[in-house]
């Protein structure tokens, strides 16, 4: 698997070639979004799991075979792919048989472990790499992150930043994004980050599955502190 910073190297070398690239995270969510009626049935899901009739949890409640399938779609056309390596039913397992049965085929030098986002929100070399770029912030925290890194950080080129609150947000959040002139987009809405991610690849751009690396930014400057130097750590984000 790549490091964090070869990650980040990737993402560079794609902004400054102008190569389109999408670089998504899967995690226990969109294993069992993908799995829905393929490797579980759909009610075995919902028995299991606390959090599938609540969008908050990550954008998707069950049943949602159109988010399964564009998940799907997302795994085979990213360029990178984070890989949660854990234990448990919907995890490191599941994604084994997904890879199966979806025929993912992805190799080593094409995954990354799913919280290196995080971790590079927490490394300066992060910011030095990307503050000069054309960014558009999606998600949450989007707007309290343009505020932090334009006012923290000496980001100059943040291009826009709006919410994708959940699914049935997803194409109006694509429209959005056609609307903005950008190099890369860090992306932090849950499930929807997957897809998102690909629609800026398909046109033209570089998409960031940035997820709990937002969060990051945000609640380290709340406590006062740059994401790099903060000794704490994001309430419920990972």
């Amino acid at each position: 698997m790549l490091s964090g910073r070869e990650v980040l190297a990737q993402w560079r070398k794609a902004i400054d070639s102008k190569k389109p690239h999408a670089s998504i995270r899967i995690g226990d969510g969109e294993n069992v979004i993908m799995a829905q009626d393929q490797i579980y049935p759909v009610a075995y899901l919902k028995e299991k799991l606390h959090w599938t009739d609540d969008p908050k949890y990550c954008g998707v409640t069950l049943p949602n075979l159109q988010a399964r399938d564009m998940l799907v779609d997302a795994v085979r056309k990213a360029d990178l792919i984070g890989i949660q390596q854990a234990d448990g039913e919907f995890i490191y397992p599941l994604w084994e048989k997904l890879s199966a049965h979806y025929g993912f085929h992805i190799p080593d030098e094409k995954t990354f472990g799913a919280f290196d986002n995080f971790h590079l929100s927490r490394d300066k070399v992060f910011y030095d790499t990307v503050r000069d770029d054309r960014i558009l912030l999606i998600g949450r925290r989007a707007q309290a992150s343009k505020y932090i890194l334009e006012e923290r950080y000496g980001f100059r080129k943040i291009v826009g930043a709006f919410n994708c609150q959940d699914w049935h947000e997803l194409d109006i959040a694509r429209n959005n994004m056609d609307m903005f002139d950008y190099d890369v987009a860090l992306i932090a809405a849950g499930v929807p980050s997957k897809v998102l991610c690909i629609h800026a690849k398909e046109t033209g751009r570089v998409g960031v599955d940035f997820g709990s690396g937002a969060e990051n930014i945000v609640q380290a400057h709340e406590d006062g502190y740059l994401a790099y130097e903060w000794p704490g750590w994001p309430k419920g984000y990972l």
